[in-house]
């Protein structure tokens, strides 16, 4: 069979107008064609959702594409790796979901983009069990975003302060992967704990 690398086994999806995209081939069955940014005619194949297993979180600097959140996914031993910019919207509204998601959870993702009352919503659906994961951090509880020093900012103030809520944003993935190593050596310690209480065995 050859040898393959983590990168050869993990299929790749991205996000474009509130779709999960995966890169298809000219004359693939049910691939659609559109220009990415560059003017480039793609070909992908797009999908309202995706449910699997979450197996990490990282944020990753592209050399082309800058800063990406990489969610990666387990769907019965395949591997999907979801980016996600950070200068999104999606990347905004999953930022602020992520301390409540952990390493295991099953989850379906759904990303959305559409207008209500004048009013553009984008942004990442997640649900876990059922229920949909709130935002932990919103206008009303910023839980440590920074916030604007003025009420009304103009074009330049707001993407001066939209650089400081990415990279408080970015570092949540740091304090998440740092959560989840704490979990996981609770659980080893227990897990430990409990094989000596069961051990009825013992010479003494």
């Amino acid at each position: 069979m050859g040898f393959e690398t983590e990168q050869s086994r993990a299929t790749f999806m991205g996000i474009f107008a509130g779709k999960l995209t995966i890169r298809a081939k000219e004359g693939d069955e049910g691939a659609v064609a559109r220009e990415n940014k560059n003017g480039v005619k793609v070909w992908e194949f797009h999908y309202p959702k995706f449910t699997g297993t979450l197996v990490n979180v990282e944020c990753i600097k592209h050399e082309k594409m800058g800063y990406q959140y990489v969610i990666s996914l387990d769907d019965i031993g395949t591997t999907y790796k979801l980016s996600v910019s950070v200068e999104s919207k999606y990347g905004d509204n999953f930022a602020c979901k992520l301390l409540s998601l952990k390493k295991g959870d099953t989850l379906t993702i759904a990303p959305y983009d559409f207008e209500k009352d004048g009013r553009k919503n984008v942004g990442l659906s997640i649900v876990r069990g059922g229920e949909k994961i709130p935002a932990l951090i919103t206008k009303e509880t910023p839980n440590g975003r920074p916030q604007p020093e003025a009420e009304k900012m103009d074009e330049e103030d707001y993407k001066v302060y939209m650089i400081k809520v990415r990279k408080f944003y970015r570092g949540l993935v740091d304090k998440w992967q740092e959560s989840q190593a704490v979990k996981k050596e609770v659980k080893q310690e227990t897990k430990v704990a409990k094989s000596f209480d069961d051990s009825d065995d013992l010479p003494f």
